[in-house]
């Protein structure tokens, strides 16, 4: 009997220990665990609070001190967790909306490489958005080019204008004052030549108009003109050493 009893003593010590060995190791575990729920709520709340910069949705007003302890009900986290996925849904969806606008005034300018899905890219969106920006700014210089073009075109008709006054109205003035230009020259061309045409009827020679002979034929005219002066001249010497004799 008392070796019985030694025996059951034994494999009650032995049990005594093993629960003091397993209660340890419960204890050290559920440390762990609080240590690792207190780093997960201090980055939930860190997340929330990155999320409300710039973007004014206020989601760290929820997850402050407290918001996430493991004592609170899981419903209350359950409904804080969900806030802050409504969030980031929303940021989400406006970086989505700004990528499609950026794409819509690129391509207002004639850009059409905007790729949507790189720009929401974290890792493509740097280099793309680069690009973008290098094709933009090569078709804003192209049109200014384009525009002081014109402003120098309207300077050789003696026709003034400003880049913002052409912004304003389209060009539209600066345009008119071109073909207000553009007729007197035209309408003093025509003059010209419907002279020198009676002109060279005079003197027997023909004017032709074509650009590739438009230099020799008044050359011609001019030669016809200044032949038949001599002539004039030789005569009016003629006839008044006549009249002297």
């Amino acid at each position: 009997m008392g070796v019985l009893n030694r025996i059951v003593l034994i494999f009650i010590l032995l049990a005594a220990a093993g629960t003091a060995v397993l209660s340890y190791f419960l204890f050290e575990k559920r440390a762990q665990m609080l240590q690792g729920w207190e780093q997960m709520a201090q980055q939930i709340s860190a997340t929330a609070a990155e999320l409300d910069k710039g973007s004014e949705t206020q989601l760290a007003e929820g997850f402050k001190e407290d918001a996430l302890h493991h004592r609170n009900s899981l419903e209350d986290m359950n409904s804080k967790l969900q806030t802050l996925s409504a969030g980031a849904r929303k940021v989400v969806q406006q970086r989505d909306d700004l990528a499609n606008t950026i794409k819509d005034l690129a391509a207002a300018v004639e850009v059409t490489s905007v790729d949507t899905k790189q720009l929401a890219s974290v890792d493509k969106y740097q280099a793309h958005q680069s690009q973008v920006l290098s094709s933009v700014r090569n078709i804003h210089a192209r049109n200014q080019a384009i525009l002081r073009n014109f402003i120098a075109a309207g300077q050789t008709l003696q026709v003034s204008g400003t880049e913002s006054g052409i912004k304003n109205d389209r060009g539209a003035a600066f345009l008119n004052q071109i073909r207000g230009a553009v007729n007197k020259k035209n309408t003093r061309i025509s003059t010209y030549e419907t002279n020198i045409r009676k002109i060279a009827g005079v003197v027997g020679k023909s004017f032709n108009d074509a650009e590739n002979q438009y230099a020799s034929s008044a050359a011609t005219v001019s030669a016809g003109v200044s032949a038949q002066k001599a002539t004039l001249q030789a005569t009016e010497r003629d006839l008044k050493a006549s009249q002297n004799k």
